[in-house]
C-alpha cells in the first residue's frame, strides 16, 4: 500500500482551501488550516510539505513562515508559498528569505503538483532533521535531542538512531541496519545489539520502543504497542 505524502496547506480564503483540497486529492494527503496560529499542527512527524498563502490578514505569510522555521519540532520539509500575485518583485521576496518554491494560482494543477513533488523528493533524499515524538536527530549538527535537551549519543548510536527515525514504522532487517550504519564492513551479530540496548537505557522515557522481532527485523512502536 502507498502512503501518499502529508501536505499541510495554510490559507484564509475557504474556497481556496476547498479547490486545492480537491485538486491535490489524488497526490497528497492534504491537511488544510485556515488559521495560522495553528501552525502547531504541522509540525507533525510526518510532514512532507508546507503551502503558505502570502498575504493572510491574521498574520502573513513571510511572518508564519519565520515562526515556523524557528520551531524546534519543524523537521525541515519543504515551505513553499502561493499567491495570487505573480509579480517578479513578490516572488523574489519568498525566494530570497528562505522559501522553497513560489507557486502563484495560474498555474495548471499538473505543474503545481510536480513542482510540489519534486520538493518533498529533495526533501526526502536529503533530509538532514529526523523527528519521532520527543525524539530528534540532526545529522548536519550531529545532535541528537529529548524533549529539546541535547543528549550525549556517540556517532554510531546516532546513526543507528537516525535509520530506525526514517524507516519507521518499517521492520528493518539487521543487515539493512549494517550496511547503513557499518557500509562495506564486517560486524559481529552482537554490536548491533549493543548499541540498540544503549540507546534504550539513554531513552527510557521516550513514547516509542526499539523492537528486535526474530525473524522480522528491528524497528520502532509506540510502547502501548510493543510487542517485547
Amino acid at each position: 500500500m502507498i502512503t501518499l505524502p502529508k501536505v499541510f496547506l495554510f490559507d484564509d480564503d475557504e474556497s481556496n482551501l476547498k479547490l486545492y483540497s480537491k485538486n491535490f486529492d489524488d497526490s497528497f494527503l492534504v491537511k488544510c488550516l485556515q488559521n495560522p496560529h495553528h501552525f502547531k499542527e504541522a509540525l507533525q512527524d510526518d510532514a512532507c510539505a508546507i503551502l503558505v498563502d502570502v498575504i493572510m490578514p491574521i498574520m502573513g505569510g513571510v511572518e508564519l513562515y519565520e515562526i515556523i522555521k524557528a520551531d524546534p519540532n519543524y523537521n525541515g520539509c519543504p515551505i513553499i508559498f502561493i499567491s495570487g500575485s505573480s509579480s517578479e518583485e513578490t516572488k523574489l521576496n519568498a525566494i530570497n528569505i528562505g522559501a522553497q518554491d513560489f507557486l502563484t494560482r495560474t498555474m495548471s494543477k499538473d505543474e503545481m503538483i510536480s513542482r510540489i513533488n519534486n520538493k518533498i523528493d529533495f526533501f526526502r533524499n536529503n533530509r538532514q532533521v529526523f523527528k519521532l515524538g520527543s525524539v530528534k536527530v540532526n545529522t548536519s549538527e550531529l545532535k541528537v535531542y529529548f524533549s529539546n535537551e541535547k543528549m550525549e549519543l556517540t556517532l554510531t548510536e546516532l546513526k543507528v538512531m537516525k535509520f530506525l527515525i526514517k524507516e519507521f514504522p518499517k521492520l528493518s532487517s539487521r543487515e539493512e541496519i549494517n550496511q547503513e550504519v557499518w557500509p562495506d564492513q564486517i560486524v559481529l551479530p552482537t554490536t548491533l545489539n549493543t548499541h540498540l540496548s544503549n540507546l534504550r537505557n539513554k531513552f527510557p522515557k521516550w513514547e516509542y520502543d526499539i523492537l528486535m522481532v526474530k525473524s522480522k527485523g528491528v524497528g520502532l512502536a509506540l510502547k502501548e504497542q510493543s510487542l517485547v
